[in-house]
């Protein structure tokens, strides 16, 4: 624990110098530890004269009442329930000085008041606090002096915790907020209040007669440090310097006067809710301390200061002189004589006690009252409770007692009591009062009896305890046996009633209900023990009765009935009636199929048997299951089976699990087939549970085995798969479990290479792997693969077996071929087809050729490294290439997985992929492959792969003189031409050299005419051209500018003709083109991407020299060849392309 707290918890409330070491040295250092005696007289003086001002002043309004209420909070039966909430607030000092606090209030909507709500609670009973926290952080609660575990967990933000304090004893006590995290900042904002304990029945008392008081007041001394209230989650604790000093939460002036009567003693309860010490000093008084931390003195002591360390609380007693004259003042005060307010004179821990009204001129005491009665006492409440007293003058004053009062559980003020009534006429008075108990609660009741005299005096308050028993017994400890019941037999129903905490009558009559309640008195009466407040009560529902309850849950409603009538609240017992037994599932046998010698486990050469067991089965109630039982194919009488073991040792639980072991020598003994075990179990009422079963299946003929088939089915080194089908349809129809192996010699069933089944089925396929291992140590050649089949119930077949072929020579082959060698971008597909391929024979053996690999590029990769294909052929993806030639190289492999080797064990071949294009040709030469006439206006196509020719310009009505040297593609039936120089065309006529035609499907037009814009010069004649949006873009012959364009010309700049005017489209020598080159042929996608051609060879960046039969692509700075026409066989000097159009 920390220091300063106690074994509980709970902060010690003597030790004051722990509560300040939370608050650091610095804090102790202001903490004046010695006082000089000087400084002593000086204070002294200066106190009297404060003290003197003030009662020659006007003296602070007085708020203390003179006697503290009996109780607060609420009590039932004996527990008093309290609610605190646990919140912030703000405090108004002396100068209007507010801050903030933190602190309890007594509902969820108030603030934190300083201190917190005052608990009263009585000697015996059991308090219970709630605790509320509404703070924004974790807090606890802890009361010292009372027992209890320390909470240093708390409560957060938001939450309830409930704090149980039982057997309280009188005495005074401080709460506070408890040893969480941040707890002394808490009790340092507020956090504190007090506690009163009575002793039962004794208001007026503190500990007992030797401490009676007629008034009381509670006095909590604490200080406040403004900076830790204006910063209370940041402030230095370290820091903590109070400059306010508090009674019940206020500083003088503004603290409350504590008002009596001369010849009165006045109960203080004293609380130190600092952190320093602090001595208590009385001026004209001296008082008798009773207790401390509400351990009462056996040997009371006086003092004029008697000092409390932090978090102490004492009980002092204070006789006020009976010659004390009205307003009588008498200063109470922190004797340390520090009375400031923030460093000013003068304030602080001071307030006084007030002597009120004008005392008796002879008799100055009030009369006594004694011999008290209440007639009846207990009562039920149902009449008049009469309430006799003695009020006597004789011995304190002898003045005529003139009225008398009493009160009820709480005192009020003197005069504002119920009257009772006396003659009034002499000092000794008999009194009495009727008492209507109707409105009050069952329980114990406090009547508070004093009288007054002829001469003004009030005396002393005496009490008497009024029982009022308006509650009926209560009904605890119900139980029935037997519980559950299976309905065949008497159950016992026993239980307690007890009147003691409501009344403590005889309990006079007890009944029962059996599912519904009926009128009081109208159920069946049980048996009692004995007449007295606690009695024991008893019945006997009998067989029949039980009987005919149906199965499942019944209440059993029962209370009691009082001598004073009063019949108490209904207690309840479930009475269980089950009439079924417990269901059974989850039946396994194992093993199972079985033939007879097929054992569990080496140690346990038997069929184990499992089962679940569980309540309720059918029926609604729930009892324990306590046994279990099976039958092979016959059932016997309940009980007379063969026992089941329970899995954790004993049946006992609604729930259970358990075994049985069928040793082999009874399973061997049944027959060959199916035989049903039967299996049910026992509750603890008695009743068994219908039977579930289970078959166990004999078996005792082995299955077959065919079908063996070896993958591949001959090897080099690498691993077989060996399978074969495994069949019990025809031989007990159990399922095939398991296989084995041999290679060459059969051994013994069960020994050999361990095979698994495929499926759980009478008829499976089982599978087993020769390892590469294995294969390797084979010697080339034939081997015998032996193949036996196990079914579920252990039973080996024979033998069945495969041919293995061990072949280490590799195949050989001539080449390679594909078909076709020449294709078109995006074609999906080539053929590769192996030529001259055999698998060489080895003493007479060889596998065959299985298929091979092939592979893109020069370099080989290991074998089986490539794409792998089965036979003599395979189609090679080919959509996803760019044009270029690609190079395959393949490698062949036979049956046994031996590949190629050698020199020739790779093949390879070459083939192209280039792009289609639509091209005209200088000269009347055809491209390879076309053997019509040849004429320099013809439209030929490569698609990638052969020649054809597209359009026959001869055909369509141009001279055989006609040479076209510039055309825009629409489709087969729609160009533009223009021509190398003028042309007749049908129609038209003679068409320029710079004019463009349209051909429409047998149709021609002029689409330019260049003359007619200005295009006059032989150098203007167009030698290339391109339609794109509307737009001609196009290549003249010679270096001579268009009419309108300004700047160098060049035969292989690109123009353009909007309809209005010509322009410089794209400047060759600034891409890098030489001054000689001279484009013929144009594609034109925009100013930075298009195709060309050329009419003689020309250097390019990047592709270098480029044939006048070639196209290459410019992209954006970036030249690329597109078209190599030397490749495709576009040789002759009459091939070099004069115009293209691309698709």
């Amino acid at each position: 624990m920390g220091r300063g707290y106690d074994r509980h918890g709970n902060l010690h409330p003597h030790r004051s110098a722990d509560r300040l070491s939370i608050m650091g040295k610095k804090a102790m250092r202001k903490i004046p530890m010695k006082t000089n005696t000087l400084h002593t007289m000086r204070s002294g003086l200066l106190l009297l004269g404060m003290i003197l001002a003030v009662l020659a002043s006007a003296f602070p309004g007085s708020a203390q009442a003179a006697v503290l209420p009996a109780s607060t909070c609420t009590e039932v039966s004996g527990t008093r329930t309290c609610d605190l909430w646990a919140t912030t607030g703000t405090l108004t000092l002396p100068g209007s000085v507010t801050v903030n606090i933190w602190g309890y209030a007594a509902d969820s909507l108030s603030p934190a008041g300083l201190p917190g709500p005052m608990l009263i609670a009585n000697a015996g009973e059991t308090l219970v606090v709630n605790l509320h926290n509404n703070l924004g952080e974790t807090t606890s609660l802890s009361i010292p002096g009372l027992f209890g575990t320390s909470d240093t967990v708390g409560v957060t933000s938001g939450n309830t915790k409930t704090y149980t304090y039982s057997g309280l004893q009188a005495g005074t006590y401080i709460y506070q907020a408890g040893p969480t995290y941040n707890g002394e900042r808490q009790v340092a904002m507020g956090m504190y209040g007090v506690l009163i304990v009575r002793p039962a029945g004794a208001p007026l008392e503190a500990y007992g007669p030797a401490s009676a008081f007629n008034d009381e007041a509670v006095l909590v001394m604490s200080e406040i440090d403004p900076n830790l209230s204006a910063n209370p989650s940041t402030f230095d604790m370290r820091e903590y310097t109070p400059r306010y000093f508090l009674f019940n939460g206020k500083a003088y002036p503004d603290t409350d006067n504590i008002d009596t009567i001369a010849g009165n003693t006045i109960l203080l309860r004293l609380v130190n809710a600092g952190i320093k010490s602090r001595s208590l000093g009385m001026l004209g008084l001296r008082y008798s301390v009773i207790s401390m931390d509400g351990k009462v003195f056996s040997k009371p002591h006086f003092a004029y200061a008697e000092t409390l360390g932090a978090g102490q609380t004492a009980d002092v007693l204070v006789n006020i002189p009976v010659s004390a004259p009205a307003d009588q003042m008498y200063a109470v005060f922190d004797s340390s004589l520090r009375l400031v307010n923030n460093s000013t004179r003068f304030g602080g821990m001071l307030t006084f006690i007030h002597v009120t009204g004008t005392p008796g001129s002879g008799d100055t005491t009030g009369p006594v009252s004694s011999g008290l009665s209440l007639s009846p006492n207990p009562s039920n409440g149902s009449s008049l409770v009469a309430f006799n007293a003695t009020v006597d003058d004789s011995s304190t004053g002898g003045s005529v007692v003139d009225q008398a009062e009493y009160f009820i559980d709480t005192i009020g003020a003197s005069g504002s009591g119920t009257a009772m009534s006396g003659a009034f006429a002499s000092a000794t008075e008999a009194v009495t009062a009727s008492i209507d108990p109707s409105s009050l609660s069952s329980g114990s009741h406090n009547i508070y009896v004093h009288g007054h005299d002829a001469a003004g005096n009030w005396g002393a308050f005496t009490s008497i305890t009024l029982v009022l028993d308006k509650a009926g017994p209560s009904v605890t400890g119900l139980s029935a046996n037997p519980n559950p019941s299976a309905g065949a037999s008497n159950v016992t129903i026993t239980g307690t009633a007890n009147d003691s905490a409501s009344g403590n009558s005889n309990v006079t009559d007890a009944e029962f209900f059996i599912d519904s309640i009926g009128a009081d008195g109208s159920g069946t009466p049980m048996t009692l023990n004995q007449n007295a407040p606690v009695v024991s009560l008893t019945t006997t529902l009998s067989a029949a009765t039980m009987s005919g309850l149906a199965e499942g849950s019944h209440w059993i409603y029962i209370h009691s009935r009082d001598a004073y009538g009063n019949w108490g609240a209904f207690a309840s017992l479930e009475l269980k009636v089950d009439k079924t037994g417990p269901s059974t599932s989850a039946l396994q046998l194992r093993p199972n199929p079985n033939n007879g010698a097929l054992p569990y486990a080496p140690s346990f050469q038997s069929v184990r048997l499992d089962a679940t067991f569980s309540e309720p089965g059918a029926g609604p109630t729930t009892s324990n299951v306590v046994n279990a039982e099976y039958f092979i194919d016959t059932v016997g009488a309940n009980g007379t089976g063969i026992l089941i073991t329970p899995s954790d040792g004993s049946f006992n639980s609604a729930a259970e699990n358990g075994y049985s072991y069928i040793p082999l020598i009874t399973v061997n003994a049944l027959s060959q087939g199916n035989h049903v075990i039967s299996v049910h179990a026992k509750d603890s009422v008695g009743n068994w549970g219908p039977f579930s079963t289970i078959t166990l299946v004999i078996d005792k003929t082995p299955p077959t085995a065919s079908g063996v088939t070896l993958t591949p089915p001959a090897s080099n080194n690498t691993a077989v798969a060996v399978s074969a089908t495994g069949d019990d349809t025809a031989t007990g129809n159990s399922n095939i479990a398991a296989g084995e192996y041999f290679i060459d010699t059969l051994g013994a069933a069960g020994t050999g290479a361990a095979m698994t089944s495929a499926s759980a089925s009478p008829s499976a396929t089982i599978n087993g792997t020769i390892p590469a291992g294995t294969i390797s140590a084979l010697t080339a050649g034939n081997h015998t693969v032996y193949v036996r089949a196990k079914d579920a119930a252990g039973n080996w077949s024979a033998a069945a077996s495969a041919t293995l072929l061990i072949d280490r020579t590799a195949p050989t082959f001539t080449g390679i071929t594909l078909t076709p060698n020449a294709i078109p971008v995006g074609t999906a597909s080539i053929t590769l087809t192996v030529n001259g391929a055999t698998d060489p024979l080895v003493s007479g053996l060889a596998s065959g050729v299985a298929g091979g690999e092939y592979w893109f590029g020069t370099t080989n990769p290991a074998p089986g490294g490539g794409t792998a294909f089965s036979g003599s052929s395979v189609n090679i993806p080919t959509s996803s290439l760019t044009p270029g030639t690609y190079t395959i190289r393949a490698r062949i492999r036979d049956v046994a997985g031996n590949w190629s080797t050698g020199a020739n064990g790779v093949r390879g071949t070459t083939f192209r992929v280039s792009y289609p294009v639509y091209f005209s040709t200088v000269g009347n030469s055809n491209p390879p492959g076309l053997i019509d006439t040849a004429d320099d206006a013809d439209v030929y196509l490569w698609n990638g792969t052969v020649f054809s020719r597209e359009f026959d310009a001869t055909a369509f009505g141009l001279p055989t003189g006609a040479n076209v040297d510039g055309f825009d593609r629409i489709d087969s039936t729609h160009y533009y031409f223009s021509f190398v120089a003028d042309t007749v065309v049908p129609s038209l006529g003679t068409v320029q050299d710079e004019d463009i035609v349209y051909y429409d499907n047998g149709v021609w037009s002029v689409y330019f005419d260049g003359t007619a814009q200005g295009m006059t010069a032989a150098a203007h004649d167009i030698d290339t051209f391109k339609i794109v949006g509307g737009i001609l873009y196009f290549s003249t012959v010679g270096n001579t500018n268009p009419p309108g364009v300004a700047g160098t010309a060049d035969d292989s700049d690109i123009y353009a003709w909007d309809g209005m005017s010509f322009s410089r489209v794209v400047d060759v020598t600034a891409l890098g083109l030489p001054a000689t080159a001279n484009v013929d042929g144009l594609f034109f996608v925009d100013a930075t991407h298009f195709y060309v051609s050329f009419v003689d060879n020309a250097t390019v960046p990047g592709p270098g020299s480029v044939q006048d039969e070639d196209i290459v692509y410019f992209n954006n700075t970036v030249w690329t060849l597109y078209f190599d026409g030397t490749a495709q066989g576009l040789t002759a000097a009459n091939h070099d392309i004069d115009e293209f159009d691309l698709p």
